[in-house]
């Protein structure tokens, strides 16, 4: 019995697409139109068109050969020769959607090597936490977690400058070095 074209899994959409494509001139419109007489249900160019962008890796070797030029067809209808010198056709742009998949029509893209982090000068030396629990800390004293774990947890307790919530080191690991993003955008504010 036959399956539904509706029913199969995108292998066997695309072992259907591969067995048919002999039979076809290799255009959606055409493979669209020998599935649609295999399956008997309603196949549209637009969607073996999608079917390949969405699977190009599997149907490499029976790629889409677009239209004839309908210059020619024209000629061929009206009886007239080719000119000597035929128009050069623009070459097609695969859709965005083939480039960002990495299909097989895929321009390379130059990676920008990743910037190496900033090396601190020295290594910071934190001071002896003094392994406070929360309700003990004061105003200006660091509440930097050094131990324990949920209601007993412990924190740093050093004295902290005004309105600051951690002493000097550990402001200092809390910073970071920041995203590439972010480390690329600072030469550039500073030029600007």
């Amino acid at each position: 019995m036959q399956q539904e074209w509706k029913n199969l899994d995108a292998d066997e959409r695309c072992a259907a697409i591969i067995a048919i494509y002999p039979k076809t001139k290799g255009t959606g419109k055409e493979i669209a139109h020998a599935l649609s007489q295999q399956f008997r249900v309603t196949i549209t160019r637009n969607a073996v068109i999608s079917h390949y962008n969405r699977h190009a890796s599997k149907l490499v070797e029976v790629p889409l050969t677009g239209t004839p030029n309908r210059e020619t067809k024209s000629r061929a209808a009206a009886g007239q020769k080719k000119p000597v010198a035929p128009i050069p056709a623009k070459p097609k742009k695969p859709s965005g959607l083939l480039l960002r998949s990495g299909g097989h029509f895929a321009q390379p893209v130059l990676v920008k090597p990743a910037a190496t982090p900033p090396v601190l000068a020295q290594p910071l030396t934190a001071p002896e936490p003094l392994r406070l629990k929360l309700y003990q800390l004061e105003r200006n004293q660091c509440r930097w977690p050094v131990g324990g774990e949920r209601e007993n947890t412990l924190f740093c307790g050093v004295g902290t400058e005004p309105q600051a919530s951690y002493c000097w080191c550990h402001r200092k690991m809390s910073v970071g070095i920041g995203s590439r993003a972010e480390r690329d955008a600072i030469p550039r504010r500073m030029v600007a």
